[in-house]
């Protein structure tokens, strides 16, 4: 079971990484105008959007973690 979470797991994180960087750049463009106060409104929307792709893919990975010990 070990050795097959060993193999799934990165695998499942690297597609899950390449899936959410895709819908990242199609919802979110890397375009913009930065006029006057959209910069500022730009980093901050830039910011969060980091906060929540890095703790799904945190959450995905602890999940990954935690199945061997029937946590989940």
């Amino acid at each position: 079971m070990a050795q097959i979470l060993a193999i799934v797991g990165p695998t499942l994180l690297f597609f899950a990484g390449v899936v959410v960087d895709h819908f990242r750049g199609r919802i979110f463009p890397m375009a913009t105008f930065e006029i006057g106060q959209g910069s500022g409104r730009h980093s901050t929307l830039e910011a969060v959007r980091w906060t929540v792709v890095i703790g799904f893919l945190v959450s995905i990975a602890a999940g990954l973690v935690l199945i061997p010990f029937g946590a989940v």
